[in-house]
């Protein structure tokens, strides 16, 4: 259960964290509290997905997160770039305490009961509807077929492989934006990167997942081919003569830490998978 909340959170408070809820969080506490439902209402769906007894954990996960989140929210505010990072790394380290000590404190499951306890969920549900129902052969079979799908998406969310790439390719995206933008903010000063709402985003993303993916899969010698497209300036030379400069478009810290992170995550789903 633990790893599948880690996976609630990265979806809850990065993935589903649309940049008009990050404008509506910084300037309204009512967008905190929107930012802190569709946070809950993912941890709900996560728990409820797997251990659907577990519900009143996973809420009050999400309403722990809410609080954390309006404290911050509402009492702290600082310019310093420095800070900004300190605050970050506190923020979510609360959240993962939370967590941990929440699924520690209610005994959740263990991986291998998880699934067994989803099937005996829906198994005892389909045994309370009674034969003389009437009800006919297609809504049978619609129910057998929506059951199947729930007991699918359980067994996926129990299994420890598909987490460790679920939570592996979702660390590349917003969380490792956040991070490595806050990072390079904080210790090299506001100069070296742009704000959070500006520069390129997505472009050191899509980096990241192929370089990774390059990691898992062995084809180490693609990574350098990953990493420079994005570095290639048209330049041209002598009236209609062309020719390509190769320059840094970040920070060099912000790219080399990308780069160590992406590769640090490919090598950690390459053991996993058993290719290591």
């Amino acid at each position: 259960m633990l790893y599948v909340m880690l996976l609630a959170h990265l979806l809850g408070d990065y993935l589903f964290q649309w940049e008009f809820i990050a404008r509506w969080k910084a300037r309204s506490l009512v967008g905190v509290l929107a930012h802190g439902v569709i946070v809950t209402i993912t941890t709900l769906a996560c728990a409820v997905l797997v251990a659907p007894s577990w519900w009143p954990y996973a809420l009050l996960i999400g309403l722990v997160h809410t609080v954390i989140d309006l404290v911050r929210a509402r009492f702290l505010h600082v310019a310093n770039p420095a800070w900004e990072l300190i605050w970050y790394l506190l923020d979510q380290l609360a959240h993962l305490v939370v967590i941990v000590l929440v699924v520690t404190w209610s005994g959740a499951p263990s991986r291998s009961q998880l699934g067994v306890f989803h099937f005996g969920w829906t198994s005892g549900f389909s045994r309370k509807i009674p034969a003389s129902a009437g009800r006919s052969l297609l809504s049978f079979n619609s129910f057998e077929t929506h059951r199947s799908e729930s007991t699918d998406v359980a067994g996926l969310l129990a299994d420890p492989r598909v987490l460790a790439y679920a939570i592996g390719y979702l660390l590349l995206l917003n969380p490792a934006w956040v991070f490595l933008r806050l990072t390079v903010r904080g210790l090299w000063g506001s100069d070296a990167a742009p704000h959070l709402g500006d520069g390129e985003k997505y472009g050191p993303m899509v980096e990241r997942v192929l370089t990774a993916s390059c990691v898992l899969t062995g084809q180490f010698h693609l990574v350098p081919l990953v990493l420079l497209p994005r570095r290639l300036v048209p330049l041209r030379v002598q009236g209609t003569g062309m020719g390509v400069l190769v320059q840094p478009t970040d920070h060099w810290a912000e790219t080399l830490m990308s780069t160590w992170l992406a590769v640090a995550v490919g090598l950690a789903l390459r053991v996993v998978s058993g290719g290591g």
